[in-house]
Formats: structure tokens, C-alpha cells, sequence
């Protein structure tokens, strides 16, 4: 069977739905009955190389793509592709489809991470958020069948776009790999890895930390990832240049990202939108606690209750909450939780295998038809 993957977000410095597409591209490259092919703007990233060495084909359409005009050239470069090599099945991981793929005649899954550019409108651009809504429209008649990465997505979708009610769906969590080998300690420090931006309530945990170290807090702040929004880099160089103890380390390789979660005292998620959110779970899986924000979206995915504060809050009551979970050291009391209880929701194995079988059963149905 042959499959084709747009893994563009894949292709460097990769975050969120990038791993997603690399942890499920591993186990699907274990079975012999698959060939994948990845469609990519550039392979830059250690993923794309390592996924090359498991004789992972990759197609690169030769420069960056990302968050541009020249989206829609990418994808031209796409169908061109699929039409040519004619594969049994194309996943679009990516939310949407926002060309045709006319001429293409195998089956097309795309997985939805959230609907944050409608629902969270003040987070995204204008003309990004028109192109998502006719993306995801476009999408919600072109595709064969829909991926969703939580229940609560599912949900969402369904509500905002009815007709994707008549599709085949899964819910199909993201995979949390059991972290390589760390000494876990206790050092001291809080973290936050993720993308800096509004959303991810960047400026939540900044203004918290602030009020933290006011309010006699000793221990450092280290943030990790991406910046996103010219804001959130001025608020950081404001705020590291009142205090020594705020760390920024930039974009984090996974090396250095399970270093660091391995040794932090408590792990921070203070995120105003999330379609699932897996970092908080790589934490846990090193015996950390948390600290999160009260989304709905924690309450189905974390295997237990952790210390959160209310996002019905003004912004100052947010950024004063948070800052006094941090002071009052309540996470400490918390349950660890087993690596088993987060494999038995997330392992690898499982995962793979019951997205293996979605992908086999969607591609069938084509056959069915012409045979009909």
C-alpha cells in the first residue's frame, strides 16, 4: 500500500504537529506493507534525516513554505505528485487542503489539530484566518476522511462543518514517547517548552513570573522555543533585563528538551488554547508536576487532576493566580503518575498500529466501490 504524507512541517525546526507527523511516520515505516513517501518544502530538521536513514523516500519542493503566499505553489508541487505517482492514500496532517487535488484518484485523509484561527480569532492574522476557514471548507468537501488529535476537536469540527459528520473519522491521539534515560532530579527551575506566542499564554507565564519573584519566589524561569509574536520578544527582553533568574534558551532540540525536562522542578503549561498538548505528558513521564492552565481540553487527555488557574479570570487575576501556584508550592503535593498509565493512553505501538489499520480500512473502501 502505497501512502503519501505532507510532512512539511517536518521539514525544520520542528514543534508540535511536526512530531506528530514523526512519531507516527516511525511506526508506520515499520510495516512491511506500507511504502511512504514524504512531500516536504525542505528537509532540514535531524527528523527528516533520521526518517531518511529508515528508507523513508522524501520529495522536497525546495524552499521554505511556511506561514506564506507560496503555500499554494507547494501545493501545486503536491498534486503534481499525487497525480503522477497515484498513491492508494494521501494524509494531509497539516488541517487542510487548500487547493484541489483534481486528477488524483486514491483516497485523502487530513487530520484537524484545532479550529483556533475561527475560534481564537484574536491570536491569528486576518488573512490567515480566511485562508483556514476556506481551507477547512474547501477540505470538508474534498477529503475522504478526517483524523482529529482529541474528542474535543471532533466536536468542534462538527459543529463549525456538519458535513464532515458523513466522513469516516478517528480520533487519533498524539503519540507520547517514553523519554530516553535521564538522571531526574530536582533542579530547582521552573520550565516552559513550547512556541512563544499569545496563545500558548507566553504572556500569562511572563507576567506571573514577575509577580512570582516580587512576591519573594527564588526559583529560575527557563523558557524554551520559538518566539512568534513581536510582542511576547519585547515583554521577554523587557523582563530578562529586571531579572537575571529569567532564562531564554531559544529553540530547543530534543536532546537538550529532555535534559532539561528531566531536571526541572515543575513544568508550566499556562496555554490560553490547546487541540491537545503533549509537552505537560512529556513532563509526567519524567515524574515532574505541573502546573497548567484550567482548559477543558486537560481534563481529557492528562491521566490526573493537576493545579490550574481559571482563564475566566481578567488578565492581571490570570497573570496573579498562576504566579501564586508558583509561590505556594502546592505542585509538589501532587500524584506522579506511572509511565504505564500515560502508554497504556499513548504508547507508541498501540497508536501506530490502530492509525495503520484506519489508514488500511479508508483505502479499502475505494476498492469496494470500483468492484461494486
Amino acid at each position: 500500500m502505497k501512502i503519501v504524507i505532507d510532512a512539511r512541517a517536518l521539514g525544520s525546526c520542528p514543534s508540535g504537529i511536526g512530531f506528530h507527523i514523526y512519531d507516527f511516520v516511525k511506526e508506520l515505516a515499520k510495516k512491511a506493507e506500507f511504502e511512504i513517501t514524504l512531500l516536504t518544502d525542505v528537509a532540514e530538521s535531524s527528523q527528516m534525516h533520521g526518517l531518511k536513514q529508515m528508507g523513508v523516500s522524501v520529495w522536497c519542493y525546495g524552499s521554505r513554505v511556511f506561514r506564506s503566499i507560496e503555500i499554494y505553489r507547494y501545493f501545486l508541487f503536491v498534486r503534481r505528485f499525487l497525480v503522477h505517482w497515484q498513491p492508494d492514500l494521501f494524509w494531509e496532517p497539516n488541517h487542510l487542503l487548500p487547493v484541489s487535488l483534481k486528477g488524483y484518484h486514491g483516497k485523502t485523509v487530513v487530520t484537524i489539530h484545532d479550529l483556533f484561527p475561527l475560534s481564537r480569532k484574536e491570536h491569528f492574522s486576518w488573512y490567515y484566518r480566511l485562508y483556514f476557514l476556506s481551507g477547512i471548507r474547501g477540505s470538508a468537501g474534498r477529503a475522504d476522511a478526517f483524523l482529529f488529535n482529541s474528542k474535543e476537536t471532533e466536536k468542534q469540527a462538527i459543529k463549525c462543518f456538519p458535513e464532515i459528520w458523513g466522513k469516516e473519522r478517528y480520533i487519533s491521539y498524539p503519540i507520547v514517547r517514553k523519554p530516553p534515560g535521564r538522571p531526574v532530579c530536582d533542579g530547582g527551575f521552573f520550565l516552559y517548552i513550547g512556541n512563544l506566542e499569545m496563545r500558548k499564554g507566553t504572556d500569562i507565564l511572563l507576567d506571573s513570573y514577575r509577580l512570582y519573584r516580587k512576591g519573594g519566589g527564588k526559583r529560575p524561569l527557563v523558557l524554551g522555543g520559538n518566539i512568534r509574536e513581536k510582542k511576547i520578544g519585547r515583554m521577554l527582553a523587557q523582563y530578562q533585563a529586571e531579572c537575571s533568574k529569567l532564562h531564554y534558551l531559544g529553540y530547543v532540540k530534543e536532546k537538550k528538551k529532555y535534559d532539561l525536562l528531566a531536571s526541572c522542578a515543575c513544568f508550566v503549561f499556562p496555554s490560553r488554547a490547546e487541540g491537545f498538548g503533549v509537552p505537560p505528558l512529556e513532563a509526567m513521564a519524567y515524574g515532574k508536576p505541573l502546573i497548567t492552565s484550567d482548559l477543558s481540553i486537560f481534563s481529557e487527555t492528562l491521566p490526573v487532576s493537576v493545579p490550574a488557574f481559571s482563564l475566566k479570570a481578567d488578565p492581571k487575576k490570570q497573570a496573579e493566580d498562576l504566579a501564586a501556584l508558583m509561590l505556594e508550592e502546592s505542585w509538589k503535593a501532587a500524584p506522579l503518575v506511572p509511565w504505564q498509565a500515560i502508554e497504556e493512553l499513548y504508547g507508541a505501538a498501540l497508536a501506530g498500529e490502530r492509525l495503520a489499520h484506519f489508514f488500511k480500512r479508508t483505502a479499502e473502501e475505494k476498492d469496494c466501490r470500483e468492484n461494486a
